[in-house]
């Protein structure tokens, strides 16, 4: 949370407002950018683990949108008629686990982001080779792992953003982990509801 992107407004097309997965799209987006700035990641292979619920969705056209490589993008998706018709719509190549995506291609990839953890089984091992992994599910996936991924893997705790100094929650204590910081689907509902 210490390392959240500031909260900046951006205007997108194509892409909605409305519940909260957009804000955590862009933070995402940012920490990606930041992260391939300083790993000196130049094209970066991403892989989105719940690539075609809404976050990843959102995730991937905003990528897309802002010139990542879009054959270095790939989607991960229990199911595989879900995974079809996003990879039709999108162009982006989904995997799927019943297509026999195995764990052990995971450390194929540069940089892997987590929105989904249901029912996911994967080794902290799986992770070697990958430098980035950013953890968006509630509660955090990656806490039941990380003592088995490899030291040389970074990971970020990730969908948090930091709100303007003043902005917000006039001494109401909210649990999160400092004043300023905030959930980013938080952040948009409050967004919505003060516009």
């Amino acid at each position: 949370p210490g390392r959240s992107p500031a909260l900046k407004p951006r205007l997108y097309q194509k892409i909605s407002v409305v519940s909260g997965d957009t804000t955590t799209a862009i933070a995402v987006e940012m920490l990606i950018i930041k992260a391939c700035h300083q790993l000196r990641l130049g094209n970066p292979k991403i892989l989105i683990i719940g690539g075609t619920g809404t976050v990843g969705q959102r995730l991937i056209r905003l990528l897309i949108h802002d010139n990542f490589d879009k054959d270095r993008i790939h989607s991960l998706s229990k199911k595989a008629s879900k995974a079809r018709h996003f990879e039709l719509e999108t162009g982006i190549q989904s995997l799927t686990w019943e297509g026999g995506f195995s764990e052990r291609q995971i450390s194929d990839y540069d940089i892997v982001i987590i929105t989904t953890s249901g029912q996911l089984k994967i080794s902290g091992q799986s992770f070697r080779g990958v430098k980035l992994v950013i953890d968006l599910t509630m509660p955090r996936f990656i806490k039941s792992i990380i003592h088995d991924i490899p030291s040389t893997t970074f990971t970020i705790d990730g969908g948090w953003v930091q709100l303007p100094e003043g902005f917000f929650f006039n001494g109401v204590d909210m649990g999160l982990p400092d004043r300023q910081t905030i959930f980013a689907c938080l952040a948009e509902t409050f967004m919505a509801c003060i516009i």
